[in-house]
């Protein structure tokens, strides 16, 4: 049963000026709303202490309106890479909305898919003292300058300033250079922390997003590593019992690139995430898609999936 229609007096700010794609509000991210906002009871969105992740959340749109929709929220965190300023646009976003209700469980924090894909940094990440989230920003605090530490710490290792310099403002990958201290912070957060529910939109546009976004998506569903030297195993494992299977949901539209699509689905299937896609209560799935390539103008649905582990999985690293 669907609850109160949902308040919607979120304003952002688009931006053609970022060279990533975090400037635009994409109408997937729209249908993804209107989902969560239908279904919020139902897929436990509004239960007390949820926690919510947003992956690629670009202007902040999607997350800020799940945040004002959920007074009972324990955190509400948007996630970009901090490279092309994206990171800095969205926290821009999100402190101009700061005055609204429910605000105070928003944070954002770094998170460069290229970093998930080095298992060694990965590991590290998640085995940091204290897993605390020393690099999760909240509206009311000041924005990491993440570019200028990632500037100081190329320098720091050698590099001459000139050279540091034109890496920290190139428009590349930031794949090629080490995370700073700060994106470092960030990624522990994120993989240290239970997330009850993962959500985004439109988030596959290149091949680096068809082999990132499933890796970053398996990572951070494993559960994280609670245990401490005065914890017993079997409190952690009451501990890991209590907590909701982390879920993701993802809006996606269809046949916009198909082969990325088709190599997209293999990978999530690859890494043991079942998919599938989801409606409205009430509602019927709509007739199933033409299948990849049969058609040279196929017609583009914004469908919403339902992204998890078996139920029966370990909690072995797929990442």
């Amino acid at each position: 049963m669907a609850g109160a229609d949902w308040i919607d007096d979120i304003t952002v700010q688009t931006t053609k000026q970022l060279t990533t794609t975090g400037g635009t509000v994409w109408n997937a991210a729209r249908r993804c709303a209107s989902y969560l906002e239908h279904e919020a009871t139902i897929i436990g969105l509004d239960r007390p202490g949820v926690r919510v992740l947003e992956l690629g959340a670009g202007c902040g749109l999607l997350g800020l309106l799940v945040a004002r929709n959920t007074p009972a929220a324990a955190e509400v965190c948007l996630t970009e890479q901090a490279f092309g300023g994206a990171l800095q646009h969205l926290w821009l976003n999100v402190q101009a909305n700061s005055h609204l209700p429910h605000m105070a469980s928003v944070t954002t924090c770094a998170c460069d898919w290229t970093h998930f894909m080095d298992p060694q940094l990965v590991a590290a990440a998640r085995s940091g003292a204290g897993c605390s989230p020393a690099g999760c920003v909240q509206p009311q605090q000041q924005q990491p300058d993440y570019q200028q530490q990632q500037q100081q710490q190329l320098v720091g290792i050698g590099q001459p300033h000139e050279q540091a310099a034109c890496q920290g403002s190139s428009s590349s990958s930031s794949s090629s250079s080490p995370p700073s201290a700060a994106e470092v912070a960030d990624m522990r957060h994120l993989l240290c922390s239970h997330w009850d529910i993962i959500i985004g939109s439109d988030l596959v546009y290149n091949s680096a997003g068809v082999m990132g976004f499933p890796r970053v998506l398996a990572a951070l569903m494993q559960p994280p590593n609670s245990t401490t030297e005065q914890q017993q195993p079997q409190q952690q494992q009451q501990q890991q019992q209590q907590q909701q299977q982390t879920v993701m949901y993802y809006a996606h539209t269809k046949h916009r690139f198909d082969a990325m699509d088709v190599d997209l689905f293999e990978q999530l299937q690859r890494l043991g995430l079942c998919v599938a896609e989801v409606v409205e209560a009430g509602q019927e799935l709509p007739p199933a898609s033409p299948p990849p390539f049969s058609s040279l103008y196929p017609e583009m649905r914004c469908a919403v999936f339902r992204i998890s582990r078996p139920a029966a999985a370990g909690d072995e690293d797929a990442a």
